[in-house]
């Protein structure tokens, strides 16, 4: 470009000097030229010299100049992606399990690697992967042997569902450094679809095969229950004996022993399908399932079952996967709910509404209701609920949550008096929202009409007002403790609260408020989130080395291996309570010859950014600067 330049000067045409007729203007131009000719030679070698730089400059923007920040490795590198889902304990006939395999299968080629003076990463894919050795050269051999051998004799092997796709994204930043690496990854699953990049190394055996019990539950119908049972058998054909060990059965209570009771089904598992077992009572039409393989059994009446303790579910097989032969069900004897329901008259609400309740609960709690008239005095211990109506015992019970409706006095301890009451001459006026709270969860206040109500003038401030008239608190609600209060201040033959849907779904409220589930369910997998709720101040989870209490809730804990779990706490009212829940290995880990559809793709374009600075920018800053530079020159010749 710049001898271009040049030819270009040499073959531009010069001014021709021409001679004219002068006169003193003329030489006076003249020597005002002259004055001006050794500014004029350095205005057009500094133009020259612009040009020039502008044409070096192009030229290195064309060449895309950079700054070495820093060099790629050149040494051959890979990545070991370890999967360690549940699946990955699957044994070969000589015992050795695939995680196992899986690290030898590493250690071989790191071994390879080093050979090669390379380097390598070993990730472990679990539910929350993470990179156990960080580009390990040859002189780190023994520490990589050691942190992979110790993965084996800590049983690090998982009992969940790992998370490839996440692993898989941990390797971007090995990309970075050396967007040349090798990824490989250790697994016993196949995948339809396999991103480039990527090396599949499945570490399973042909002779592996598992039978599984997926699922299993009680189900209760018309006070007797029904046991349903998937299973599946995975790499073989077999027929498969089901066992269900039922223990305390149809026992009055959790201190007494009940019977144990056998139930056992033969089934063909074939093709990796799921069948259903159903044993069901005898006297009840069959159940559909649709187009499912579904084996129906009935059950005779000298072995029905309205309760039990726990329940053992197992087959008995020689399969490579042990840790999904059984399953265990609890939850199968009802807390008993003792309610007190006192008044002077019995009110065919509150009656009507508590048989509701029972039977909206029959699955849960054994409802008892009491009914009394206090004819020889009121009872203030001994119950879950009290409900009091108008006439009030002198004092407040203990040891339950207690409902005072329409009081007509106030017990001592309650926190509120009141007097009289407040009539609206027949017309009923809507009540006005107080706090938002869970006992008015799907109540529409507004909706809830009054007559009369009682005129309550005093209240502890403890208390949290969910309704108002006329200024006035109407129903309110107390939870400190060993308090739980209810106050419902109006009668409700003045009211169309019982009448509506509202009545039932109240008392509802306040049992599931008062009386929480301690957990929902009773069978959970490997590393789902368990939400625990609490009638007192902490509760306990132990079992299988965990032990963790917790004092704030709802709570959620996650347990990371499977077996029976115990969930324990003593209620405000001192009573102790338990349940036991039982986390299994996820069904999806049953299948050791899954399939599955694809692997993330970890961004292997590597950010170049971070080897190379460009400094076109600044390149392109000379050049505008050099142009503009010029460009005064031209205009400062043409000036003068």
């Amino acid at each position: 470009g710049i001898v271009g330049l040049i030819i270009i000067y040499i073959i531009k045409p010069n001014y021709q000097q021409k001679v004219i007729s002068s006169t003193f203007i003329w030489k006076l131009s003249l020597k005002y030229r002259k004055k001006r000719i050794p500014t004029s030679k350095l205005r057009n070698i500094l133009i020259i010299l612009c040009q020039v730089f502008i044409l070096a400059i192009l030229a290195l923007i064309l060449a895309k100049p950079s700054q070495i920040l820093k060099a790629q490795v050149k040494e051959a590198e890979i990545v070991a992606i370890l999967d360690s889902s549940a699946s990955m304990r699957t044994k070969n006939d000589a015992g050795i399990s695939r995680f196992e395999r899986a690290i030898d299968e590493i250690l071989k080629k790191a071994e390879e690697t080093f050979k090669n003076e390379g380097i390598i990463s070993v990730i472990l894919a679990d539910s929350e992967p993470s990179t156990i050795s960080h580009r390990i050269t040859a002189a780190g051999k023994d520490g990589l042997i050691s942190v992979m051998r110790n993965l084996i004799e800590s049983d690090s092997c998982s009992y969940g569902v790992s998370d490839l796709d996440q692993a898989l994204r941990l390797c971007e930043d090995n990309i970075e450094e050396n967007p040349d690496l090798q990824i490989f990854v250790y697994t016993d699953n196949e995948y339809s679809y396999l991103p480039d990049g990527i090396n599949l190394v499945n570490v399973s055996d042909g002779t592996e095969w598992n039978a599984a019990i997926l699922r299993a539950e009680a189900e209760l119908e018309d006070n007797y229950y029904n046991f349903l049972v998937e299973t599946a058998c995975y790499g073989r054909d077999i027929e498969l004996s089901v066992n269900v060990d039922i223990y305390g059965a149809n026992a009055g209570d959790a201190n007494s022993a009940g019977t144990d009771v056998n139930f056992s089904a033969s089934i063909r598992c074939e093709d990796d399908a799921v069948t259903k077992i159903v044993f069901r009572n005898y006297d009840k039409q069959a159940l559909d399932y649709g187009d499912e393989n579904v084996v129906q059994i009935e059950i005779y009446d000298e072995n029905k079952v309205f309760s039990y303790q726990s329940i053992h579910v197992y087959i008995t097989v020689d399969d490579s996967y042990k840790e999904d032969n059984a399953f265990d069900i609890y939850g199968g004897q009802k807390e008993v709910v003792k309610i007190l329901y006192s008044s002077p008259t019995t009110n065919p609400f509150f009656t009507g509404v508590l048989d509701t309740i029972r039977s909206i609960y029959k699955d849960r709690w054994d409802i008892q209701v009491t009914e009394d008239n206090a004819f020889f005095g009121f009872i203030t211990e001994g119950y879950n609920l009290y409900i009091y109506e108008h006439d009030m015992p002198d004092v407040m019970p203990k040891d339950g949550i207690v409902i005072l409706c329409n009081p007509n006095d106030s017990p001592a301890s309650s926190g509120f008096r009141c007097n009289s009451y407040y009539d609206f001459g027949g017309r009923s006026i809507g009540l006005i929202p107080g706090v938002p709270h869970p006992l008015m969860n799907g109540i529409n206040i507004e909706n809830i009409t009054l007559s009369r109500y009682d005129n309550i003038v005093y209240l502890d401030p403890n208390y949290e007002v969910l309704a108002w008239m006329d200024s006035r608190p109407v129903i309110a609600a107390k939870n400190e403790g060993g308090e739980q209060v209810v106050l419902v201040g109006f009668s409700l033959h003045f009211s169309n609260f019982p009448i509506s849907l509202y009545f039932p779904l109240f008392l509802s409220n306040i049992l599931n408020y008062y009386m929480p589930s301690t957990v929902i369910g009773n069978a959970f997998e490997v590393g789902s989130s368990i939400l625990l709720n609490a009638r007192g101040e902490e509760l306990t989870v132990e079992g299988h080395q965990f032990y963790r209490s917790f004092d704030e809730f709802p709570a959620k804990v996650n347990m990371e291996i499977p077996g029976m779990y115990t969930i324990s706490q003593k209620t405000f009212f001192g009573k102790n309570v338990s349940d036991t829940i039982f986390v299994k290995v996820p069904s999806a880990e049953s299948n050791i010859w899954e399939v599955k559809e694809s692997l993330y793709k970890p961004n292997v374009n590597a950010d170049i950014s971070s080897f190379f600075k460009d400094l076109l920018f600044y390149f392109a800053i000379a050049l505008v600067a050099l142009l503009f530079l010029e460009w005064l020159l031209n205009i400062f010749g043409n000036n003068v």
